[in-house]
């Protein structure tokens, strides 16, 4: 029996492929796997409650690594029926395991992507800065991802860890994109080497420690940022 896998890219989750073997749970149930953020899991729960199916499914989270883990060394023999992962880790599952098939719809995406996945929500990442801390440090703010690498912040910037968050797949695409591939080698060094100690594993990490004035600036996502904004803010109004 085929079973459906939907994916993700690495600036958004993404949406489906199929397996080319794989059997569904017994209860009949559409396992899906991801490694989305909590706020992305509640949108595609929302979306298929309300296109009717409410009770067919159910979602299992992981860690971008682990989940990656899995697709490799499983393959084929993956318990999940639909998967919502990090581009990177689907190409290469893809390459080693041959285990996806090419949809057979019209996903109407603007870009161009493999056939067997495309995308379904959109991430925007954003260099967060912590203006009180860039003052007292006597810190200028960054004005492209390109700045980041400047020895003047060592010890001041946080970011996420490569092997633990597709974020920091954001932040590498961005670079790559702006800079090509052999430029962004000595940015991407230039940005670890200023994080130090301030690498973080989850994509919330960087936006706490700036928020907390840690570090000066961070890398996140732009709408977890929002999110942290106004809880401060609630939190403000309700003490």
């Amino acid at each position: 029996m085929k079973s459906k896998l939907l994916k993700g890219t690495l600036a958004s989750a993404l949406l489906c492929a199929t397996l080319l073997t794989g059997c569904q749970s017994a209860t009949n149930q559409v396992v899906i796997y991801s490694n989305a953020d909590d706020e992305a899991v509640t949108a595609m729960k929302n979306a298929l409650d309300k296109n009717g199916y409410e009770g067919q499914y159910l979602f299992q989270t992981f860690g971008t690594s682990e989940l990656g883990g899995k697709l490799l060394a499983e393959g084929t023999n993956i318990e999940a029926d639909l998967v919502t992962m990090s581009s990177f880790y689907l190409e290469s599952a893809q390459d080693q395991n041959d285990m996806f098939v090419d949809l057979d719809f019209d996903t109407k995406s603007i870009e161009e992507y493999p056939n067997f996945y495309a995308p379904i929500t959109s991430q925007e990442g954003a260099i967060i800065v912590n203006t009180e801390e860039l003052k007292t440090n006597q810190l200028t703010a960054p004005k492209s991802m390109k700045d980041l690498a400047k020895p003047e912040y060592k010890d001041m910037i946080s970011v996420t860890d490569i092997s633990s968050s597709s974020t920091a797949w954001l932040l590498i695409q961005g670079i790559v994109s702006e800079y090509g591939e052999e430029g962004a080698k000595d940015i991407l060094k230039g940005i670890y080497s200023n994080a130090g100690a301030h690498i973080e594993e989850s994509g919330s990490g960087p936006i706490k420690k700036v928020r907390t004035g840690e570090v000066a600036i961070g890398f996140g996502l732009r709408h977890q940022d929002y999110q942290l904004i106004i809880l401060i803010q609630l939190k403000g109004i309700l003490v």
